[in-house]
């Protein structure tokens, strides 16, 4: 055994005996020790793991993973089979210089895998994996290079024997061409004789088929007949199902058209993006140089020498008003240079007298100071006061920092008109506000087509938020037709930019088959993403399809494990499901009070079903004592919400209940209702 590696299992012994009085932490782990990881579980065929871990380090621009991991693309090891991906990823790592993927990415080009068919390309990249002295490339060099050889000395072959032929006017061929005319001629005839038969044909079926239509239409009529005699009532009802069908149809593509229009008639005048731009070096040196500017000049034309002394005296003033002014520019670029510094209570000493004399870089940066409280007492009204004046100036920074205080604090006034300007300019921020505010019709009307056209403006752009919320409205069917091929659409865009609510509904989508071909290995894949980073819904499916068995193995631990932690994270359906499979003892050692308090959890956030369940436990006594008047109350909630099944029990148990039970457990629903806003906002 190597003595490195032995020294090293004595010293992992003694950490692990010890408690391990110290723990590295992750992200102080170098790149080669987590790419050997990979290496290493790749060897064993665990290429899961062997991807998540060159995953990370190919974002991180790794060479030698972005190499493997195209490999495991173009393989479909783990990852679905992408040639596309596989050459974007040989392309990261081969412009690092990594020998392997540049003879990787001239083979791609040679075989057309993931970009198009380029010999050029590939003789480009495989010469400079040759000249770096990598074997293979050399040998594919060679290799293309005779290819070409021999496909130029075959085109110069064929276009040689074209150009016999075209030459050779023998008998031959033209007796050949005249057997060719006698055969198209009675070619020719023996179709006109077919298609005249199949005339004739058709015109015989045509009439028994309307012979026959007739009758079907005389049967189908009778069979109404019979049918609306037998059964009017039914008929009516669904024929009023069809119309209210149709209407909802019509509406939806009428909602469809004004989307269309709205975004067209928005994208008119919608700029390029715009973020909060930044104060520049040359706007800094202008306004330094309006300060440090003199117009007056020396004169020059004295003559007596009462004329050179005044000219003298003159040229002195203007030499100390230079320097004045100099001193003044090199103190408002000194002050401007503080705030880069970070010296803040420099900066605003110097900057606050321009400031006052009205010069908008100077308010700008007083303005940002006092809206942060940088290096002075936080004050957003004075801040928003400066910005205010310089908004009406036309200062675009200053109009987008007013914009982002009204959207940070829900309490400030929104400027409607401002905010729409930015919008229409490009303002990211802006332009999704605008669909949060259509969205929950706060500050606006509601109005879900003007949030869709905002959040599409922002999504296109590339906002994550936006696209998450198209993607939620598209599989919801709100403000826009319900297709979940846009749902899923949108959902990978954001998924891809790390949103984790994001994956994990791509990830729900793929599960079920919706919008995108069923594949639970890529709902596995997004899944895992988003409960890795902490999204619940991901956690509580990931359980349900564990303790389903769906798409994986089953396993009933480790399901109630992924539930159990969207439970403490208060994901009110995985409560549900924990309280349930406490409560019949399924994956669980069966637990009543524990049911109890998953279940109570769950209907705390207006799940009905859980209402009825504790109804039923509490009715027979099971994870509490026997109660019939908390029976009767959380029997009573479900009924309020529709469930039938809660309405007939609650019938039942206050059978067995006198007057005063009843009525203190009418009491208790209603303390509840009201303690529980938002399930009261339901009820009614």
């Amino acid at each position: 055994m190597n003595h490195n590696i032995l020294k090293s299992l004595i010293i992992l012994i003694s950490l692990t005996l010890s408690g391990v009085l110290f723990a590295v932490p992750q992200n102080q782990l170098d790149h080669s020790s987590s790419f050997q990881e990979g290496l290493e579980a790749y060897e064993v065929r665990n290429y899961e793991y062997a991807f998540e871990v060159w995953e990370k380090l190919a974002r991180k621009d790794n060479k030698e993973a972005q190499f493997y991991l195209g490999q495991m693309y173009e393989k479909g090891q783990f990852a679905i089979n992408n040639n596309f991906q596989a050459f974007d990823w040989y392309a990261k790592s081969a412009e690092q210089g990594y020998l392997p993927a540049i003879y990787q990415l001239g083979r791609m080009y040679e075989e057309g895998k993931g970009i198009a068919k380029d010999h050029y390309e590939a003789y480009r990249w495989y010469a400079r994996a040759s000249d770096e002295g990598h074997e293979k490339s050399t040998d594919a060099l060679y290799a293309l290079k005779y290819k070409q050889q021999q496909l130029r000395e075959k085109a110069v072959e064929q276009a040689l024997v074209s150009e016999e032929k075209q030459m050779r006017g023998t008998a031959e061929d033209l007796a050949r061409v005249k057997m060719q005319a006698e055969l198209l001629k009675k070619a020719r005839e023996r179709s006109v004789r077919e298609a005249r038969e199949r005339e004739d044909a058709a015109k015989r079926k045509k009439i028994e088929a309307r012979k026959n239509a007739i009758a079907l239409e005389k049967a189908r009529k009778k069979a109404i007949k019979d049918a609306i005699a037998k059964n009017k009532k039914r008929i009516l009802s669904e024929s009023e199902a069809a119309v209210r069908t149709e209407i909802a149809h019509k509406i939806r593509n009428e909602v469809e058209e004004q989307i269309r229009t709205e975004i067209k008639n928005q994208l008119a005048t919608s700029g390029k993006t715009i973020g909060r731009t930044t104060i520049t070096k040359e706007e800094i040196k202008k306004v330094a140089d309006n300060l440090a500017l003199v117009t007056r000049e020396i004169p020059t034309d004295a003559k007596t020498e009462k004329e050179k002394e005044q000219q003298a005296k003159i040229a002195q003033e203007i030499t100390n008003e230079r320097k004045l002014k100099q001193e003044q520019a090199d103190r408002f670029v000194e002050g401007m240079t503080a705030f880069d510094r970070k010296d803040y209570s420099k900066a605003i000493s110097l900057l606050t007298p321009f400031a006052e004399s009205g010069i908008g870089l100077a308010q700008y940066r007083i303005a940002t100071m006092h809206e942060k409280g940088l290096g002075v007492k936080q004050n957003v009204d004075r801040a928003q006061e400066l910005y205010r004046t310089l908004a009406s100036k036309g200062d675009i920074r200053s109009q987008i920092a007013l914009a982002e205080i009204s959207m940070a604090d829900e309490s400030r006034t929104v400027d409607m008109a401002l905010l729409r300007d930015l919008a229409q300019k490009g303002h990211l921020k802006s332009q999704y506000r605008l669909g949060e505010m259509y969205y929950n019709g706060k500050g606006v009307p509601s109005d879900l087509v003007q949030s869709a056209v905002w959040y599409r403006m922002a999504a296109e752009k590339g906002h994550v938020k936006a696209q998450l919320r198209l993607g939620e409205m598209y599989a919801e069917g709100k403000g826009v037709s319900q297709f979940y091929s846009d749902a899923a659409k949108w959902f990978e865009k954001a998924a891809r930019q790390d949103l984790p609510r994001a994956q994990a509904r791509l990830g729900q989508l793929y599960r079920h088959g919706r919008g995108v071909k069923k594949n639970m290995i890529q709902a596995l894949f997004w899944l895992r993403k988003a409960a890795g980073r902490d999204d619940t819904e991901a956690m509580r499916t990931l359980g349900e399809m564990y303790v389903e068995g769906q798409g994986v193995n089953k396993d009933l631990a480790l399901g109630a494990d992924w539930l159990q932690q969207a439970s403490e994270k208060g994901n009110a359906k995985a409560q549900f499901k924990l309280g349930t499979m406490y409560r019949n003892g399924k994956g669980l050692p069966q637990d009543f009070g524990a049911a109890v308090k998953w279940l109570s959890s769950a209907a705390k956030q207006g799940i009905t079903d859980a209402y009825y369940q504790l109804g039923n436990m509490y009715f027979t006594g099971k994870g509490a004592n026997l109660d019939y008047v908390e029976s009767h109350k959380w029997w009573n909630i479900a009924a309020g919400l529709g469930d039938n099944r809660s309405r007939s029990y609650r019938d039942i148990v206050a059978a067995r209940m006198s007057e005063e039970q009843i009525s203190r457990a009418h009491r208790l629903s209603r303390e509840w209702r009201r303690q529980y806003t938002r399930l009261s906002a339901n009820l009614h």
